[in-house]
């Protein structure tokens, strides 16, 4: 197919180094906060129906299996996209990604049958890899400020999810037939945000500031493919997608960043939103203390993905290195938690709502803001030929810390 004549002129443009169309008002980060926040919309809606789920499945700890079953084939692929994404086109992997969420988004419309459930999950982490590590790749050769907009989105979904979870189920009766009902229109309304966001990339891809970078990009990368290819570095595996060697270096030069996203998730997921669900409780709340929790958490996540838009110079705050010190010390929310959940056993005469709701606050908040921070810094450590797969391999090491926290939540069952 022809290229359209404005998109020679944005390619020429970016050929040239001139500088980049202006985003007019907005609509291009707002885009990235939209989509971000659909990436993770589906995940969010499972974990988040964990009071409805422990209702048709009581006993059978489904917030922990979820997360065993999202994250592990979600790796899995996102592995696959790393190797061989360049076989086929960002846009589509974007599209078919968001396509697969729709369809795991009615599953649990129109079933609670657990095995289709899972089934669902599984199909979802899929899906997120295809999505997730394409949008990243994307993005990270444009400004960081687009990064950051995809990252405090995913957390904006968690947080819409709780306000649409706290709606939906209040509106129907506390009764078997009520929390299905409920649960249909749940989904249902988180399956028409999932259809809007496939809209909605069609619409930045069209925009003049996205096609400019995206132009750009591509002419790094033939760049850099024509000084290996001079070097006769360039083989049949090379030109399939990022080799192991590749991705070995780019991961060498981030090795500070990539550490700092990867343990601040290992520690997240081994609390959230297992320990909230399962092991905080509240006899005065009932079933509405853990979704209150997972909503603080969400809200705090938000805020802390934030901190580094509104004040650009808290990403840089602190060196690669001792962000990465500062977000292995969260291990000690472990103990934290451990003490509070003992607390709420009632052995200790209860009280947990206080030091319940400020450890998740805190939790959110630094989860949103370290993880946010590199995120958004660790392409600037690269080449320009590099951002893309240095944004892929980010997220993969956010999911390989999101896979080792969801089997460590295990743990607090032993």
């Amino acid at each position: 197919m022809a290229a359209r004549p404005e998109d020679v002129d944005i390619a020429a443009s970016a050929a040239r180094g001139s500088s980049p169309p202006e985003d007019r008002r907005g609509f291009v980060y707002r885009a990235c906060f939209f989509l971000g926040a659909g990436i993770l919309f589906p995940w969010n809606s499972y974990i988040t129906a964990v009071d409805y789920f422990e209702r048709v499945h009581p006993g059978k700890h489904v917030d922990r299996v979820f997360g065993v079953l999202y994250f592990l084939p979600n790796l899995l692929m996102l592995v696959l996209v790393l190797r061989f994404g360049n076989l086929v086109p960002p846009s589509v992997r974007v599209r078919l990604g968001f396509s697969l969420f729709l369809l795991c988004l009615l599953v649990p419309a129109f079933t609670s049958n657990l095995g289709i459930l899972c089934a669902g999950i599984a199909l979802n982490g899929v899906a997120d890899a295809l999505a997730q590590g394409s949008l990243f790749a994307q993005v990270a050769s444009m400004p960081e400020t687009y990064t950051q907009a995809l990252m405090a989105g995913t957390s904006l979904s968690g947080l819409i999810v709780s306000v649409l979870r706290v709606v939906t189920k209040a509106s129907f009766p506390a009764t078997d037939s009520g929390a299905a009902a409920s649960a249909s229109v749940y989904f249902v309304c988180a399956a028409l945000w999932v259809l809007a966001c496939l809209y909605l990339y069609g619409e930045l891809e069209r925009s003049e500031v996205f096609r400019w970078h995206v132009a750009r990009a591509a002419r790094a990368r033939r760049a850099g493919e024509a000084a290996a290819a001079g070097a006769g570095e360039v083989g049949e595996e090379r030109a399939a997608g990022t080799t192991l060697r590749d991705a070995a270096a780019i991961a060498s030069r981030v090795r500070y960043h990539a550490f700092a996203v990867a343990i601040t998730y290992v520690v997240t997921l081994s609390i959230f939103p297992g320990v909230l669900a399962e092991d905080l409780r509240d006899d005065s709340m009932g079933d509405w203390f853990p979704v209150a929790l997972i909503a603080a958490f969400n809200l705090a996540d938000v805020l802390g993905k934030c901190v580094p838009g509104v004040f650009p110079a808290a990403a840089t705050a602190f060196s690669p290195r001792t962000t990465a010190g500062m977000a292995a010390a969260r291990v000690l929310f472990v103990p934290a938690f451990t003490i509070v959940a003992r607390w709420s056993d009632g052995s200790s005469g209860g009280g947990v709502v206080a030091p319940g709701v400020a450890l998740t606050l805190a939790l959110g908040v630094t989860n949103g803001w370290y993880s946010a921070s590199v995120m958004m810094t660790a392409p600037k450590a690269v080449s320009a030929a590099e951002c893309e797969a240095c944004g892929t391999i980010m997220v993969f090491f956010l999911l390989s810390g999101l896979t080792a926290g969801a089997f460590c939540g295990w743990l607090w069952l032993v």
